[in-house]
């Protein structure tokens, strides 16, 4: 199965390490450029789990449009209050079929909106 994890914090991190032990083929988003670089050189995450290590079959990549795409399902791993943000920067479905997986906790704290309300706004 190809998987995009967005979010490359303690959570997504995990998922990804376990998926990529499991066969799948997955692909690793962060925000953050050098956190990206030092996973994709070392091998481990710098400051979430740095006891271990991240298999080289894990790709990474900071560009949420590589991330995003349609033969993917895509694992929501970013917090809450990050989820909105994070969806307005992706790109437009073009009429392809999109399959999420939302594995982050509670609700948005301004509009208490559950995640799956959240992407159904973005991508109805």
């Amino acid at each position: 199965m190809k998987l995009s994890i967005l979010g490359a914090g303690s959570w997504g991190t995990a998922l990804a390490i376990e998926f990529s032990r499991s066969g799948h083929e997955v692909l690793l988003w962060g925000r953050d450029s050098s956190v990206i670089a030092q996973i994709e050189t070392e091998g481990r995450h710098p400051r979430r789990l740095t006891g271990h290590p991240i298999p080289s079959t894990v790709r990474v990549t900071a560009d949420l449009e590589e991330a995003f795409v349609s033969e993917r399902t895509i694992f929501l791993c970013v917090p809450c209050e990050a989820l909105r943000p994070v969806l307005a920067r992706t790109p437009d479905r073009d009429g392809k079929l999109l399959r999420f997986v939302s594995t982050s906790k509670g609700v948005e704290p301004d509009s208490l909106k559950r995640m799956s309300e959240i992407v159904l706004e973005r991508y109805p």
